[in-house]
């Protein structure tokens, strides 16, 4: 493959500028990877169907497996940025990846509380890996002006797929049952490490364009990690912002089992919030890096965050599953926008400790999912749905206004661009 210069891939053509953006190998690599494992995708709604209405686990306890394993998806997301820097981001994902599909053999296997919940741990830290060093893979091989447009690319060409690959596995589940689905999405997600096995790892530190872009790894080591969380002030805010929201929209775990109450909510019905999540994604990416390009990712990012505070705040007020799905688009357009999050905490640090950067903004969102479990559970059961879809306003507004203290390093200067 002829090599592209991505840094240098300026010119009047906007189609000629997307060309060479996807000609990278490692853009390249990612995108193959986001095809394959959207073929088929068990997506969240489906999840925590699987786990409150088949497995029949009441929702306090539900929250508190949820919680469980969050928590211990903590120490795997900042491992997943120190090892980021220490090996590469490639290596680490597709080795996490081949984990991932292990999980799914276990579910397929195993109903038993104890081990179904080690197994839902594993698959929940193992998820957040890519979400942790994907940008970061970006941010260091994409000049800083395209990052945005470069991963709303990655973003858009697995989030396409997915629409219908979550569709056809609630098909799936619905037709042949959970165990055969688990066992489909094993194998497809093994193809995908192979895939990226063969793209990003075998390219080294190439990007697929400039021998003198480098993956820059930090010698920041795990025990400075505290004293590096405290230095960087603004990482530090964006970091609390990102868990006191994962915190306080503990709904979004539950709308599932609230869904299957109230309008008798079958696996397929269910699997379609998934397929509005993908497709929101898959319309919004590209616009949504370009817009994060021209105005930074931290207002991209506190758009999201009220968007769905508002749409959660309103979803007792469905009167149809139609309704529900309406809110649920408006929800998943506010978590794709809400994504730059990553973006947000990586330019607040020098561009050498991106991964750490990613993983520490990362390991304070398990947090505050592994907090939201099981209060959420306690709460969802004890003060009902309506109360709990209300706190997503007031979560959001605390997050947003910790979000307007921070102040970007290398944030794209608009003003500059024009002139």
């Amino acid at each position: 493959m002829k090599k592209v210069n991505l840094n240098n891939s300026k010119s009047s053509n906007g189609i000629t500028r997307t060309h060479s953006l996807l000609l990278g190998k490692s853009i390249t690599g990612l995108a193959a990877y986001g095809i394959i494992t959207s073929l088929v995708v068990v997506g969240t709604s489906l999840l925590n169907y699987y786990v409150l209405t088949v497995l029949l686990i009441p929702p306090i306890v539900a929250g508190t497996l949820f919680g469980i394993g969050s928590a211990l998806a903590v120490p795997v997301t900042f491992f997943a940025g120190y090892a980021g820097n220490r090996f590469g981001a490639p290596k680490v994902i597709v080795a996490t990846i081949i984990i991932s599909s292990m999980s799914y053999v276990g579910f397929a296997l195993i109903r038993f509380m104890p081990f179904f919940g080690i197994l839902y741990a594993i698959a929940i830290s193992t998820d957040y890996v890519p979400q942790v060093l994907i940008p970061v893979i970006i941010s260091q091989h994409v000049k800083e002006e395209n990052a945005g447009k470069a991963l709303g690319t990655v973003n858009s060409v697995g989030a396409g797929l997915a629409i219908a690959g979550t569709s056809v596995a609630g098909w799936i589940a619905h037709l042949f049952g959970f165990t055969i689905l688990f066992f489909v999405v094993a194998g497809i997600t093994l193809t995908s490490a192979l895939m990226l096995g063969l793209t990003i790892v075998s390219s080294g530190n190439n990007n697929g364009s400039s021998d003198r872009v480098k993956m820059q790894r930090s010698a920041v080591k795990l025990r400075e990690l505290l004293l590096f969380i405290l230095k960087n002030k603004y990482l530090l805010l964006a970091s609390f912002a990102v868990m006191i929201l994962a915190t306080g929209l503990f709904a979004d775990k539950f709308y599932t089992l609230y869904a299957f109450k109230r309008f008798d909510a079958a696996s397929y019905q269910i699997a379609f919030f998934d397929s509005l999540y993908f497709a929101v994604w898959f319309v919004s990416s590209a616009p949504v890096g370009f817009v994060s390009d021209k105005i930074g990712p931290k207002r991209v990012t506190m758009l999201g965050y009220g968007l769905m505070g508002v749409s959660l705040f309103l979803f007792p007020f469905a009167g149809t599953i139609f309704l529900l799905y309406g809110l649920y688009t408006i929800f998943s357009l506010g978590n794709a926008l809400g994504y730059y999050i990553i973006f947000t905490g990586i330019r607040t640090v020098d561009k050498e400790n991106a991964s750490l950067a990613s993983g520490i903004i990362n390991g304070f969102t398990t947090v505050g999912v592994a907090i939201s479990g099981p209060v959420g559970g306690f709460l969802w059961t004890n003060i009902g749905a309506r109360n709990s879809f209300e706190i997503a306003i007031p979560t959001s507004i605390v997050a947003i206004f910790l979000l307007l203290s921070v102040k970007l390093k290398n944030e794209v200067n608009v003003s500059n661009e024009k002139q």
